[in-house]
């Protein structure tokens, strides 16, 4: 083996036993007598020498002992990319990379300690406690992923390293821009529009789409004739019925005219759920409406605090395609009576207008 390489480790000589060895923790591995075999033997098991233990020794050592941050990563987001929605994957990816760029990609995750994960904690932590609590989560989950399927043993996290509670998470919600537009705001920002991002914007505010429903919505459940979008969300794969506008129909039937790629399975042509948010901000800024708080999410905000005042939370629920425990729920969504789902959805578009007529 060639050592003039300047990227491979260094090995000492112990003169009394005539080896090469190296030194880890204060425990020293004898190698052998010739240094380039030597310098194999300690490639080869670099990660088990480090973790304190000989594996030509033990017959304990196993995968679950030498699994590296940066394999356990690669593996729960390849097992992972097509069971989970897309903008869920990335995020979880951008927590692994994070990860591995922390600990560093050949760190061993049986070598993790709760005083690596106080660290870490102080690493994520950044002011907004509802960012924090995201970030912790996907950090356990990727751990427990691993663990559950006896890749690495259990995680030990410590005390410490835990997601805020409800009172720190309250206090932050109330700390808050305001997140809901009011109708002028929503309005204007509209007519500064184009084609394909004002019926973006009339769904998002209609259907309490995100930008990830909106990038990913099928043409085939768009039901012009039926003013109605019955398709479940894509975050968490619930149920969902949204009745349609008049006006929001008429701004879907403009861009499905007018769209470029007609034989697209996708209704809209935004190359990712990023181009929504962005062409948002960008009608937000044209119609002179920069504030804190103001963004495509505003729409589902809006739709969700207003949607309250009909007094039928279950019609709502079902609008929002939001998670809902309840086994009457879960069993007889189907049998919603539209009706009801209507009356909360005019309830919405009455308050938007407050009895002017639409343009």
């Amino acid at each position: 083996m060639a050592t003039a390489d300047s990227t491979l480790p260094k090995l000492s000589f112990h003169k009394a036993s005539g080896n090469y060895c190296k030194t880890v923790r204060g425990k020293r591995f004898y190698l052998g007598k010739n240094y380039a075999a030597a310098l194999e033997t300690w490639i080869k098991h670099k990660v088990d020498f480090e973790l304190g233990v000989d594996p030509r020794k033990s017959a304990s050592i196993t995968a679950t002992n030498r699994l590296t941050l940066r394999d356990g990563c690669n593996l729960f987001l390849d097992r992972r990319k097509d069971e989970i929605a897309e903008a869920t994957w990335k995020s979880f990816k951008y927590e692994c990379q994070k990860l591995v760029e922390f600990f560093g990609p050949d760190t061993p995750i049986s070598s993790l300690t709760p005083d690596h994960f106080l660290r870490l904690k102080a690493h994520l932590e950044n002011g907004n406690p509802v960012s924090f609590s995201n970030k912790v989560q996907r950090v356990k989950a990727v751990f427990r992923w691993l663990a559950d399927r006896d890749y690495t043993a259990p995680v030990k996290y410590g005390p410490d390293f835990r997601p805020p509670d409800k009172k720190q998470l309250r206090r932050h919600r109330h700390d808050q821009a305001e997140r809901c537009l009011s109708p002028d705001e929503f309005l204007s920002i509209s007519n500064e529009l184009g084609l394909e991002m004002r019926a973006a914007t009339w769904l998002g505010f209609n259907a309490g789409f995100g930008p990830t429903d909106i990038y990913e919505l099928p043409k085939r459940v768009v039901d012009f004739e039926n003013a109605v979008i019955e398709w479940p969300r894509v975050k968490t794969a619930e149920d969902r019925v949204c009745p349609l506008w008049q006006e929001t129909i008429e701004a879907l039937a403009i861009w499905d005219k007018f769209r470029r790629k007609q034989g697209t399975k996708r209704f809209f042509e935004f190359r990712n759920a990023d181009k929504v948010s962005r062409g948002f901000a960008d009608g937000v800024k044209r119609a002179g409406r920069q504030r804190a708080g103001a963004s495509f999410y505003s729409c589902r905000h809006t739709l969700a605090t207003t949607g309250r005042g009909a007094n039928d939370d279950a019609a709502l629920r079902l609008i929002l395609g939001h998670v809902d425990d309840s086994i009457l729920d879960e069993h007889y969504t189907h049998r919603f009576p539209r009706e009801r789902l209507d009356a909360v959805s005019e309830h919405v578009r009455q308050w938007l207008f407050g009895g002017r007529k639409s343009r």
